[in-house]
């Protein structure tokens, strides 16, 4: 069957992304839309060979400008976000390094998660010539109470497996990183670039993080000895250094499976410091604890801080602990201000919108194939260099990311999400791979 609309939705870290992106395809799926979904790496070096139609993009920073380009003279249509412009510090330092003017003004249509990062991307928006339309995020939608049952069978299985445990999600990958990104590597240099160094850097603000956590969970496992401790390092962590700083406590484990939403629900309580993580667990109606043991307004966010119970102290943190243990804790009108200001919350799942709106970038733009070769030529010829490489950071860094993937991992997933949402998927759907880690579903 030849396709008159195609969406490709790349997934830059699966364990974050996978499930909103087949939730994207589930609905897009039932309005009649050919879907390619999988690793935002491997499918930016195949846009090559990809079919026209309508991509999404996941930040709009200046290291997508050449991706954003060759898409337009491509014929390709776009719609965006920033997938990471929910947590952040200073306003001013958000835009500066995370949103490029440039790149935003190829982009068809932007989206915010809510009013407070829209205020913060618009004067950018502004000079790109684009609005910015609050539409909140799929990954909004899989904490919707409606959305529980997708992940209350797994919780329940960690329940089992684990019994009462206090989660810890740590997201401190600068500070203890699997790899070093080449972009970050003149930061770990004995000179950093000026302005990048001493203690207001962000390496130095997670290097005192690190530090700190490092002293809380000892004091932790001693203080709840009938509970488990399960660390989680972020994707990109390097989950040997923890496994080693843990040892001789009986009680911790470092485990990084999964998505996060069915391990916070299984969890008695979360602790973190400036993650979305604290986020997700107060929207699924947790009592999230934010350790915070210094101030450091430049890079914390106002958010996830903001919505949990702020502990300053290992002793406060065990206080907090017990009270939630209790059932002494509480949602305040504050913190509930602070949620609506910063998400765009209703009663409807937000992710059917996308699919709308999706709608009017057709018919694209026609495109003659002598008109598109020297693009994908270009893009070939990248891709082909890229593959060549062997155990550079870029590409571990991936696979730490985005692991393989299988055909039948994505269907079954895709199957159990569009069974949640009462989304009818038909008999005939195909799934099958472009490339390894590169899905593409449709009907037959």
């Amino acid at each position: 069957m030849r396709y008159k609309k195609t969406i490709i939705l790349p997934v830059d870290i699966k364990s974050r992304e996978m499930d909103a992106r087949l939730l994207h395809a589930a609905f897009a799926l039932q309005a009649g839309w050919r879907v390619i979904v999988g690793s935002k790496t491997l499918i930016n070096r195949a846009m090559w060979r990809m079919p026209r139609g309508v991509y999404l993009f996941s930040t709009f920073g200046h290291g997508r400008l050449l991706m954003a380009r060759a898409l337009k003279r491509m014929g390709f249509a776009s719609q965006g976000w920033d997938e990471e412009g929910l947590v952040y510090g200073d306003g001013g330092q958000y835009r500066r390094q995370r949103l490029s003017a440039e790149t935003m003004a190829l982009v068809d249509q932007v989206f915010a998660w809510g009013e407070a990062s829209a205020t913060d991307m618009r004067p950018v928006a502004e000079q790109a010539g684009k609005r910015v339309e609050v539409a909140g995020n799929p990954r909004l939608d899989l904490l919707h109470p409606k959305l529980r049952a997708l992940h209350e069978p797994q919780a329940q299985a960690l329940r089992q497996q684990h019994g009462r445990f206090i989660l810890i999600p740590t997201n401190l990958s600068w500070a203890n990183p699997h790899v070093i990104p080449p972009e970050q590597q003149p930061l770990h240099a004995d000179t950093p670039p000026p302005g990048r160094e001493g203690e207001f850097s962000y390496l130095q603000y997670q290097k005192r993080m690190l530090e700190r956590m490092r002293a809380l969970i000892p004091t932790l496992a001693r203080a709840f000895p009938d509970m488990k401790i399960i660390l989680r390092p972020h994707p990109v962590e390097n989950m040997q250094a923890w496994q080693q700083w843990i040892k001789g406590l009986p009680n911790v484990e470092v485990i990084r499976e999964g998505p996060i939403i069915a391990w916070t629900l299984a969890s008695e309580t979360l602790i973190h410091s400036n993650s979305t993580t604290g986020l997700e667990a107060c929207l699924l109606g947790k009592q999230p604890i934010a350790f915070t043991p210094f101030e450091s307004p430049r890079h914390e966010s106002p958010l996830p801080n903001g919505v949990s119970i702020r502990a300053s102290s290992i002793e406060d943190v065990v206080q907090v602990v017990e009270a939630i243990r209790s059932g002494s804790a509480g949602m305040d009108e504050e913190r509930q201000k602070l949620l609506h200001w910063h998400l765009h919350i209703t009663d409807e799942l937000c992710t059917p919108h996308f699919i709308r709106r999706a709608e009017e970038l057709l018919p694209l733009p026609r495109k003659s194939t002598a008109a598109t070769l020297p693009t994908r030529t270009f893009l070939l010829l990248r891709h082909a260099r890229k593959a060549l490489r062997r155990s550079h950071a870029r590409d571990i860094h991936r696979r730490n990311i985005f692991p393989d993937t299988s055909l039948e991992e994505v269907a079954k997933r895709l199957h159990q999400i569009a069974l949640t949402t009462e989304t009818l998927l038909p008999d005939d759907l195909h799934i099958g791979e472009i490339a390894p880690n590169i899905f593409d579903i449709y009907l037959e």
